[in-house]
């Protein structure tokens, strides 16, 4: 009996488990003061070697928002940046889509900060996100 009950609670908890690492991104995102529809993606072409960086996010109020992302390299247990995209807008939102050679035999990832200004160029809000690690060439 115990080895059922056991078994039944292992089970709960792999399935609580699963379903908070697959929840929506929505669902876990902490409330910002003037950000709203963050969204972030790096990835690599097996084939080319040519990355993706992808983001944007909504600004509340009619703010300046600007996006910085810079691809960075794995050097021992440190981050080498390689190359970084900025883009700032006036608009309600915000878009910042570059592609990048990047070279083979290493490990990347991206850096995106997201930044709320003023019309006075007064820094209101920012948001440091990082992109999935990703091998290239992958395994």
């Amino acid at each position: 009996m115990k080895k059922f009950v056991s078994i039944i609670l292992a089970i709960s908890f792999l399935l609580c488990v699963s379903t908070a690492a697959f929840a929506n991104d929505n669902e876990l995102m902490p409330r910002y003061t003037n950000i709203s529809g963050l969204s972030y993606l790096f990835d690599i072409d097996t084939d080319t070697g040519i990355s993706t960086v992808n983001s944007s996010f909504t600004i509340y109020n009619g703010y300046f928002g600007e996006i910085t992302a810079t691809i960075q390299r794995k050097n021992g247990s440190n981050w080498d940046d390689v190359k970084t995209f900025t883009i700032k807008e006036s608009s309600d939102s915000v878009e910042l889509y570059r592609n990048w050679a990047v070279a083979s035999n290493n490990i990347y990832r991206c850096e995106f900060v997201f930044k709320v200004y003023n019309s006075r160029e007064i820094l209101l809000e920012s948001v440091t996100k990082y992109s999935s690690i990703v091998l290239f060439p992958g395994s």
